[in-house]
Protein backbone atom coordinates (compact mmCIF):
# COMPACT_ATOMS: atom_id res chain seq x y z
CA UNK A 1 0.00 0.00 0.00
CA UNK A 2 2.91 2.25 0.82
CA UNK A 3 3.80 1.87 -3.23
CA UNK A 4 0.62 3.15 -4.44
CA UNK A 5 0.51 5.85 -1.82
CA UNK A 6 4.20 6.99 -3.00
CA UNK A 7 2.67 6.74 -6.09
CA UNK A 8 -0.56 9.12 -5.87
CA UNK A 9 1.68 11.64 -3.72
CA UNK A 10 3.98 12.21 -6.81
CA UNK A 11 1.13 12.55 -9.34
CA UNK A 12 -0.90 14.69 -7.76
CA UNK A 13 2.23 16.49 -6.23
CA UNK A 14 3.24 16.92 -9.94
CA UNK A 15 -0.40 18.03 -10.93
CA UNK A 16 -0.31 20.86 -8.81
CA UNK A 17 3.14 22.30 -8.80
CA UNK A 18 2.77 22.07 -12.59
CA UNK A 19 6.38 20.66 -12.93
CA UNK A 20 7.88 17.64 -12.19
CA UNK A 21 5.75 15.85 -15.45
CA UNK A 22 6.21 18.94 -17.34
CA UNK A 23 10.15 19.55 -16.88
CA UNK A 24 11.59 16.46 -17.49
CA UNK A 25 10.74 16.65 -21.36
CA UNK A 26 11.95 20.25 -21.38
CA UNK A 27 15.65 18.75 -20.88
CA UNK A 28 15.25 16.56 -23.71
CA UNK A 29 14.17 19.40 -25.96
CA UNK A 30 17.24 21.08 -25.50
CA UNK A 31 19.44 18.82 -26.68
CA UNK A 32 20.65 20.21 -30.60
CA UNK A 33 18.72 18.29 -33.57
CA UNK A 34 18.79 19.21 -36.99
CA UNK A 35 15.47 19.77 -38.70
CA UNK A 36 15.19 18.51 -42.14
CA UNK A 37 12.58 18.07 -44.99
CA UNK A 38 11.78 14.42 -44.78
CA UNK A 39 12.70 12.70 -48.41
CA UNK A 40 15.65 15.05 -49.51
CA UNK A 41 18.92 15.47 -50.49
CA UNK A 42 21.53 18.29 -50.64
CA UNK A 43 24.66 18.00 -52.36
CA UNK A 44 26.92 20.96 -53.99
CA UNK A 45 27.87 21.27 -57.81
CA UNK A 46 30.68 23.61 -59.22
CA UNK A 47 30.13 26.00 -62.34
CA UNK A 48 33.03 26.16 -65.28
CA UNK A 49 34.62 28.92 -63.18
CA UNK A 50 34.82 27.24 -59.87
CA UNK A 51 31.61 28.49 -58.55
CA UNK A 52 29.80 26.28 -55.92
CA UNK A 53 26.05 26.44 -55.80
CA UNK A 54 23.79 24.59 -53.05
CA UNK A 55 21.56 22.36 -54.83
CA UNK A 56 18.22 21.26 -52.43
CA UNK A 57 16.11 18.08 -53.77
CA UNK A 58 12.63 17.15 -51.98
CA UNK A 59 11.66 14.20 -53.37
CA UNK A 60 7.69 13.19 -53.71
CA UNK A 61 6.75 10.36 -51.02
CA UNK A 62 4.95 8.32 -53.63
CA UNK A 63 6.29 5.96 -55.68
CA UNK A 64 7.85 7.31 -59.37
CA UNK A 65 5.50 6.50 -62.05
CA UNK A 66 7.32 4.61 -65.30
CA UNK A 67 7.96 7.94 -66.89
CA UNK A 68 9.35 9.22 -64.32
CA UNK A 69 8.66 12.85 -62.02
CA UNK A 70 8.09 16.16 -63.07
CA UNK A 71 10.63 18.09 -62.28
CA UNK A 72 10.23 21.87 -60.93
CA UNK A 73 13.46 23.83 -60.69
CA UNK A 74 13.12 26.48 -58.57
CA UNK A 75 15.85 29.96 -58.27
CA UNK A 76 16.76 31.28 -54.78
CA UNK A 77 16.72 28.34 -53.24
CA UNK A 78 17.63 29.14 -49.85
CA UNK A 79 14.80 31.34 -49.47
CA UNK A 80 11.73 29.37 -51.23
CA UNK A 81 13.09 25.51 -51.00
CA UNK A 82 10.90 24.81 -48.19
CA UNK A 83 7.49 27.14 -49.66
CA UNK A 84 7.82 25.01 -52.46
CA UNK A 85 8.38 21.91 -51.30
CA UNK A 86 5.57 22.21 -48.67
CA UNK A 87 2.97 23.51 -51.54
CA UNK A 88 3.98 20.81 -53.99
CA UNK A 89 3.50 17.45 -51.66
CA UNK A 90 0.35 18.91 -50.08
CA UNK A 91 -1.45 19.50 -53.09
CA UNK A 92 0.21 16.06 -55.11
CA UNK A 93 -1.93 14.20 -52.46
CA UNK A 94 -4.71 15.12 -54.23
CA UNK A 95 -3.81 15.54 -57.99
CA UNK A 96 -7.34 15.13 -59.20
CA UNK A 97 -8.16 18.04 -57.73
CA UNK A 98 -5.48 20.32 -57.31
CA UNK A 99 -3.35 19.21 -61.10
CA UNK A 100 -0.50 19.41 -59.43
CA UNK A 101 0.99 15.81 -59.48
CA UNK A 102 4.05 14.29 -57.43
CA UNK A 103 7.38 16.17 -58.52
CA UNK A 104 10.78 16.46 -57.31
CA UNK A 105 11.65 19.84 -56.40
CA UNK A 106 14.98 21.12 -57.16
CA UNK A 107 16.29 24.64 -55.29
CA UNK A 108 19.13 26.33 -56.54
CA UNK A 109 21.44 28.31 -54.51
CA UNK A 110 24.09 29.46 -52.74
CA UNK A 111 26.24 27.82 -49.88
CA UNK A 112 25.41 30.82 -47.08
CA UNK A 113 23.36 30.16 -44.20
CA UNK A 114 20.86 33.46 -45.11
CA UNK A 115 17.88 33.21 -47.95
CA UNK A 116 20.59 35.17 -50.56
CA UNK A 117 23.62 36.09 -51.63
CA UNK A 118 23.28 39.58 -53.30
CA UNK A 119 26.25 39.61 -55.06
CA UNK A 120 26.43 36.27 -56.55
CA UNK A 121 22.46 36.62 -56.94
CA UNK A 122 22.48 39.77 -59.30
CA UNK A 123 25.90 38.58 -61.26
CA UNK A 124 24.00 35.12 -61.96
CA UNK A 125 20.50 37.01 -62.88
CA UNK A 126 20.93 39.50 -65.42
CA UNK A 127 22.35 40.37 -68.29
CA UNK A 128 25.71 42.47 -68.94
CA UNK A 129 24.41 46.02 -67.87
CA UNK A 130 26.56 49.10 -67.91
CA UNK A 131 26.27 51.97 -65.40
CA UNK A 132 23.80 54.38 -67.77
CA UNK A 133 21.29 51.53 -68.46
CA UNK A 134 20.30 51.45 -64.84
CA UNK A 135 16.88 52.78 -63.87
CA UNK A 136 16.26 53.92 -60.04
CA UNK A 137 14.97 51.19 -57.94
CA UNK A 138 11.23 50.62 -58.29
CA UNK A 139 11.00 51.27 -54.42
CA UNK A 140 12.90 54.37 -54.59
CA UNK A 141 16.51 53.06 -52.82
CA UNK A 142 20.18 53.60 -53.71
CA UNK A 143 20.92 50.87 -56.14
CA UNK A 144 23.84 48.18 -55.26
CA UNK A 145 26.87 48.85 -57.62
CA UNK A 146 27.57 45.00 -58.11
CA UNK A 147 28.61 43.55 -61.37
CA UNK A 148 26.19 42.09 -63.77
CA UNK A 149 26.29 39.91 -66.83
CA UNK A 150 26.21 35.79 -66.19
CA UNK A 151 22.75 35.12 -66.91
CA UNK A 152 23.68 32.85 -70.07
CA UNK A 153 26.80 31.28 -68.24
CA UNK A 154 24.13 30.37 -64.94
CA UNK A 155 21.33 29.38 -67.91
CA UNK A 156 24.18 26.99 -69.39
CA UNK A 157 25.13 25.64 -66.02
CA UNK A 158 21.17 25.19 -65.45
CA UNK A 159 20.47 23.37 -68.62
CA UNK A 160 24.43 21.30 -68.58
CA UNK A 161 25.37 20.77 -65.29
CA UNK A 162 22.03 20.69 -62.50
CA UNK A 163 19.63 18.94 -64.79
CA UNK A 164 21.82 15.72 -65.94
CA UNK A 165 23.29 15.49 -62.46
CA UNK A 166 19.47 15.49 -60.92
CA UNK A 167 18.49 13.00 -63.88
CA UNK A 168 21.66 11.10 -62.89
CA UNK A 169 20.78 10.61 -59.43
CA UNK A 170 16.44 10.17 -59.80
CA UNK A 171 13.96 8.92 -62.08
CA UNK A 172 12.28 12.06 -64.16
CA UNK A 173 10.08 13.02 -66.72
CA UNK A 174 12.48 14.98 -69.24
CA UNK A 175 9.13 16.07 -70.95
CA UNK A 176 8.10 18.04 -67.73
CA UNK A 177 10.85 20.07 -66.26
CA UNK A 178 9.44 23.66 -65.36
CA UNK A 179 11.82 26.53 -64.62
CA UNK A 180 10.63 29.17 -61.39
CA UNK A 181 11.70 32.22 -60.16
CA UNK A 182 11.04 35.97 -58.58
CA UNK A 183 12.14 39.52 -59.23
CA UNK A 184 15.14 39.13 -60.74
CA UNK A 185 14.73 35.22 -60.75
CA UNK A 186 11.71 35.96 -62.92
CA UNK A 187 13.57 37.65 -65.40
CA UNK A 188 15.89 35.11 -65.56
CA UNK A 189 13.01 32.82 -66.15
CA UNK A 190 12.38 34.85 -69.48
CA UNK A 191 15.84 35.76 -70.85
CA UNK A 192 15.81 31.99 -70.52
CA UNK A 193 12.62 31.07 -72.17
CA UNK A 194 13.64 33.72 -74.81
CA UNK A 195 16.94 32.55 -75.60
CA UNK A 196 17.69 29.08 -74.32
CA UNK A 197 14.59 27.61 -75.39
CA UNK A 198 13.69 24.38 -75.32
CA UNK A 199 14.74 23.02 -72.33
CA UNK A 200 11.65 23.57 -70.37
CA UNK A 201 8.28 22.97 -70.97
CA UNK A 202 7.01 24.87 -68.43
CA UNK A 203 8.28 28.69 -66.70
CA UNK A 204 7.12 30.62 -63.88
CA UNK A 205 8.11 34.23 -63.80
CA UNK A 206 6.97 35.65 -60.20
CA UNK A 207 7.43 39.57 -60.33
CA UNK A 208 9.77 39.73 -63.11
CA UNK A 209 12.17 42.62 -62.94
CA UNK A 210 11.44 44.03 -66.63
CA UNK A 211 12.54 47.21 -65.56
CA UNK A 212 15.78 45.84 -65.80
CA UNK A 213 18.45 47.25 -68.25
CA UNK A 214 15.97 49.94 -69.44
CA UNK A 215 12.84 46.79 -70.05
CA UNK A 216 15.67 45.25 -72.48
CA UNK A 217 13.46 42.08 -72.02
CA UNK A 218 9.83 43.40 -73.33
CA UNK A 219 11.84 44.16 -76.35
CA UNK A 220 12.64 40.81 -76.06
CA UNK A 221 9.25 39.07 -75.62
CA UNK A 222 8.58 40.60 -79.05
CA UNK A 223 11.37 39.60 -80.83
CA UNK A 224 10.92 35.96 -79.18
CA UNK A 225 6.86 36.36 -80.43
CA UNK A 226 7.57 37.37 -84.13
CA UNK A 227 10.06 34.60 -84.68
CA UNK A 228 8.11 32.00 -83.06
CA UNK A 229 4.84 32.37 -84.76
CA UNK A 230 5.48 29.36 -87.22
CA UNK A 231 6.03 26.90 -84.44
CA UNK A 232 3.07 24.20 -82.89
CA UNK A 233 3.82 24.93 -79.01
CA UNK A 234 2.98 22.98 -75.95
CA UNK A 235 5.22 25.13 -74.03
CA UNK A 236 3.50 27.10 -70.85
CA UNK A 237 4.20 30.48 -68.93
CA UNK A 238 2.46 32.33 -66.04
CA UNK A 239 3.92 35.28 -64.84
CA UNK A 240 2.23 36.91 -61.84
CA UNK A 241 2.96 40.30 -59.54
CA UNK A 242 1.40 41.43 -56.23
CA UNK A 243 -1.48 44.19 -56.63
CA UNK A 244 1.08 46.88 -54.05
CA UNK A 245 4.13 46.33 -56.02
CA UNK A 246 2.69 49.22 -57.81
CA UNK A 247 1.06 52.71 -56.41
CA UNK A 248 1.27 54.80 -59.35
CA UNK A 249 3.44 57.06 -58.18
CA UNK A 250 6.60 55.29 -60.33
CA UNK A 251 8.03 56.22 -63.03
CA UNK A 252 6.68 54.57 -66.13
CA UNK A 253 9.74 52.79 -66.74
CA UNK A 254 9.59 50.80 -63.31
CA UNK A 255 6.01 49.73 -62.52
CA UNK A 256 5.96 45.96 -62.14
CA UNK A 257 2.54 45.67 -62.72
CA UNK A 258 1.82 46.93 -65.93
CA UNK A 259 5.23 46.25 -66.73
CA UNK A 260 4.71 42.53 -66.27
CA UNK A 261 1.54 42.79 -67.74
CA UNK A 262 3.29 44.18 -70.73
CA UNK A 263 5.36 41.13 -71.58
CA UNK A 264 2.31 38.83 -70.88
CA UNK A 265 0.38 40.72 -74.25
CA UNK A 266 3.57 40.80 -76.14
CA UNK A 267 3.31 36.63 -76.28
CA UNK A 268 -0.09 36.89 -77.00
CA UNK A 269 0.03 35.87 -80.57
CA UNK A 270 1.55 32.91 -79.86
CA UNK A 271 -1.15 31.76 -77.55
CA UNK A 272 -3.06 30.80 -81.30
CA UNK A 273 -0.44 28.52 -81.55
CA UNK A 274 -0.71 26.36 -78.51
CA UNK A 275 1.38 28.73 -75.71
CA UNK A 276 -0.70 28.38 -72.95
CA UNK A 277 0.34 31.81 -71.00
CA UNK A 278 -1.38 33.12 -67.91
CA UNK A 279 -1.36 36.29 -66.19
CA UNK A 280 -2.69 36.94 -62.64
CA UNK A 281 -2.32 40.07 -60.52
CA UNK A 282 -2.72 39.19 -56.72
CA UNK A 283 -4.45 41.04 -54.56
CA UNK A 284 -3.27 42.99 -51.39
CA UNK A 285 0.41 41.27 -51.84
CA UNK A 286 3.64 43.10 -52.13
CA UNK A 287 6.96 42.34 -53.39
CA UNK A 288 7.64 40.06 -50.82
CA UNK A 289 4.86 38.18 -50.29
CA UNK A 290 4.52 37.41 -53.65
CA UNK A 291 5.79 34.44 -54.14
CA UNK A 292 3.41 32.10 -51.26
CA UNK A 293 0.83 33.73 -52.54
CA UNK A 294 1.08 33.15 -56.15
CA UNK A 295 3.53 29.58 -56.81
CA UNK A 296 0.15 27.27 -55.93
CA UNK A 297 -1.58 29.09 -58.79
CA UNK A 298 1.22 29.14 -60.86
CA UNK A 299 2.48 25.54 -60.35
CA UNK A 300 -1.36 24.55 -60.85
CA UNK A 301 -1.82 25.90 -64.73
CA UNK A 302 1.74 24.88 -65.56
CA UNK A 303 0.93 21.16 -64.93
CA UNK A 304 -2.41 21.72 -65.87
CA UNK A 305 -1.41 22.62 -69.60
CA UNK A 306 1.27 19.70 -69.45
CA UNK A 307 -1.49 16.89 -68.79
Amino acid sequence: MAEIFDRRFLLGGAAAAGAVLVSRPAVAAEIPVAVTVRNSAEFALVNMDGYTYRIQVSLPLQPAPAEGFPVLYVLDGNSVFGTVTDMVRVQSRFPQDTGIPPAIVVGIGYPIDGPFDPVRRVFDLTVPTAASEFPPRPDGKPRDENATGGADAFARFIIETVQPEIARRWQVNANRKILAGHSLGGLFCLHTMFHHFGHFRGYIALSPSVWWKRRYILAAAHDFAARRQARSWTESLFIGVGEREQDGSEPEETRMVDNARLVSEALRPLAARGLASGFAVAPDEHHRSAVPALISRASRFVFAAMA
